[in-house]
């Protein structure tokens, strides 16, 4: 079993939407336990699901485990996804991604269903596109109880997969896990589209961020297979002076020791080197 903990991604401004969803969600369980003759009347039914039922059902739980579950993963995703598209839109991202989720389990199940976890899917799913370079931290306990560090892109995948494979099973054991997998691709496609056309802020760790700098990559690579040598290749503005023998050991060493620092997530130190490298080799 293993739980994330937190992620590294920084926060500019203050997630009080997302925490106002959590005390919602907490608040709503509340109220459910004191009067659970009224869950069946605002879970979603899958045979005669009701309009309000797509926004309600997304707010009750069937025990505390299963709260906690989803409130922890909202907490730790969904304060960066806040973050990047402000309280309202993320409000309306939020409350679209569970009435989507409820559609992929109405279309596919003839069990009602409860449970924010279509929503929090669509926040991971968002948080997928938004932050595929973040780390997430784990804490695990099977055998052995420690944390681990991993990327999110594998983390949200790893689930991702997880609730394809069950939805496709028979093993569902009363899990709506279709409401997981449409929640996912909700959050996905549509984070996905809006930087496309501009309405979020884009930046470089985004996932078109990635495929950029993959497709230059590519590019780069096709014109070194075809002959193109970089190091010799005399540019526009002069020759460049030559490097001193003495000062080449010592800049394999800073290019070492700036990627051992990339590695380990210590930038400002990585940073530093590179003012060093650049002071040694211009070019």
């Amino acid at each position: 079993m293993f739980l994330p903990i937190r992620t590294d991604s920084p926060l500019r401004n203050n997630p009080w939407m997302n925490w106002a969803l959590i005390a919602v969600n907490v608040l709503t369980f509340a109220m459910q336990k004191s009067f659970p003759e009224q869950t069946h009347q605002f879970a979603l039914s899958a045979r005669s699901p009701h309009l309000w039922q797509f926004i309600s059902y997304g707010f009750m739980h069937e025990n505390i485990p299963h709260i906690l579950g989803n409130m922890l993963f909202l907490y730790i995703f969904g304060n960066n996804v806040n973050d990047k598209m402000g309280h309202l839109g993320y409000l309306a991202f939020y409350l679209a991604g569970g009435v989507f989720a409820g559609l992929g389990h109405v279309f596919t199940s003839s069990m009602g269903v409860i449970g924010a976890s279509g929503a929090v899917s669509a926040v991971t799913g968002a948080y997928l596109i938004l932050f595929p370079r973040s780390h997430i931290t784990v804490f695990y306990f099977f055998f052995f109880i420690g944390t681990w560090e991993l990327p999110s892109l594998w983390f949200i995948l790893f689930f991702f997969l997880k609730d394809l494979l069950m939805a496709s099973s028979d093993a569902a054991g009363g899990v709506a896990y279709m409401a997981h997998v449409s929640g996912t691709l909700f959050g996905a496609v549509i984070c996905l589209l809006m930087l496309w056309i501009n309405m979020l802020p884009r930046d470089q760790f985004d996932v078109l961020a990635i495929l950029k700098h993959r497709k230059r990559r590519w590019e780069y690579q096709n014109l070194v297979r075809s002959g193109y040598d970089p190091f010799n290749h005399a540019g526009t503005v002069g020759k460049q002076p030559e490097i001193p023998d003495p000062a080449r050991d010592e800049i394999q060493q800073l290019r070492s020791q700036i990627s051992d620092a990339v590695a380990a997530h210590d930038l400002p130190h990585a940073a530093q080197l590179y003012l060093q490298l650049k002071d040694l080799d211009p070019k």
